[in-house]
């Protein structure tokens, strides 16, 4: 009966009786004949034929001995066949390769944790009852900040990826592991504090370079009747987007007046009202009514309610439930404006010379 443990401790003994061979690399070049074994084996040969098979490609005793005196003796080094042919590497190049392979893992194991944890992050301090008021609109939050935070999750892709495949030739397979992910979690507020910084810029330096070459962006604009003036609404570069700001200004003057700066992140334009004389705008937002006479721009600003709530970590949001929105905005008389608010029956008329 063949023995292959018996087999594989006789050919142990062969090479080491040249010397030139050392242990490490003895035990490198053991643990390969096992892994062609088992896939001789699993390709369905006898322990015995895939034993001999094993050995084969790796070559005869003395040329294995032959070319490893052209390497350092004792020095160690790392075996492996390609098409039946053996390479020899020193020491060096196994301990580089080693190296490479920690630094890709690590790569990919700061991707996996700087993405759960900045995306865990923005779930639980940057969201509102809002965010999951319906299993629908709770996926699609889960999804925005995960898209968010995808940078990260391309250094997961690369770095593990990668990392696995040199990982399986590499006979110290725990210890790159273990060197890899015990950096990967010390840093780890490090590189999330930066995920977070880069999240948060991004909007307002990518904002102020479109403004470099084109511009503002305007997201809303409504020409007067009589086509004079044009009321419109500039998104500016913020942290936190929207960043909403009012202007009036006239088609025959370059200047042009700024109304209002609407409150960061949560409020927004809605839509510009004329009036048919050409003589009032009125900006609906969110959360408030901006009338303006643009005759000497005179504004008021009527609250549509809203209240503010403050989380644990300094920031705030407005719950849009509270507000009462305009279900009418008329024009009844030059130099007035009527509206009326949702669960009311008050038509409530504002005279702009009043104020």
């Amino acid at each position: 009966m063949f023995d292959l443990k018996k087999a594989i401790a006789q050919w142990r003994c062969s090479l080491k009786k040249g010397g030139k061979i050392g242990r490490e690399t003895v035990d490198e070049l053991e643990s390969h004949v096992y892994d062609q074994i088992y896939d001789f084996v699993s390709a369905g040969w006898t322990e015995q034929a895939a034993f001999e098979k094993a050995v084969a490609r790796l070559g005869d005793v003395d040329e294995l001995d032959e070319e490893f005196s052209k390497v350092h003796a004792g020095d160690g080094g790392l075996v492996e066949t390609v098409e039946g042919q053996v390479l020899i590497m020193s020491s060096g190049k196994m301990v580089r390769g080693e190296r490479f392979t920690t630094i890709l893992l690590f790569i990919g194991f700061c991707g996996v944790i700087g993405w759960v944890g900045t995306t865990c992050w923005m779930l639980q301090g940057w969201t509102n009852l809002r965010h999951w008021a319906s299993t629908g609109i709770a996926l699609r939050t889960i999804a925005g900040f995960s898209l968010s935070t995808s940078f990260f999750l391309a250094f997961a892709l690369i770095g593990i990826g990668w990392g696995l495949k040199l990982l399986r030739r590499s006979e110290y397979r725990m210890k790159s592991v273990v060197r890899s992910l015990v950096p990967a979690l010390v840093l780890s507020p490090v590189y999330i504090l930066l995920g977070m910084a880069i999240i948060l810029s991004v909007p307002w330096w990518g904002g102020w370079i479109r403004a470099a070459f084109v511009g503002h962006r305007i997201v809303q604009s409504q020409w007067s009747p009589d086509g004079v003036f044009e009321a419109y609404v500039v998104d500016k570069p913020s942290f936190d987007p929207p960043n909403h700001h009012l202007y009036i200004r006239s088609k025959n003057v370059s200047y042009s007046e700024k109304i209002a700066e609407l409150l960061e992140d949560v409020d927004s334009i809605r839509r510009i009202h004329w009036s048919p004389d050409s003589d009032i705008v009125v900006f609906q937002t969110w959360f408030n009514l901006v009338a303006v006479r643009v005759s000497d721009y005179k504004m008021i600003k009527i609250p549509l309610g809203g209240v503010k709530h403050w989380r644990e970590n300094g920031t705030f949001w407005v719950d849009y439930d509270d507000v009462r929105r305009p279900e009418i905005i008329e024009f009844p008389a030059s130099g007035t404006f009527s509206y009326r608010l949702e669960r009311s029956n008050q038509l409530k008329t504002v005279e702009m010379e009043s104020f």
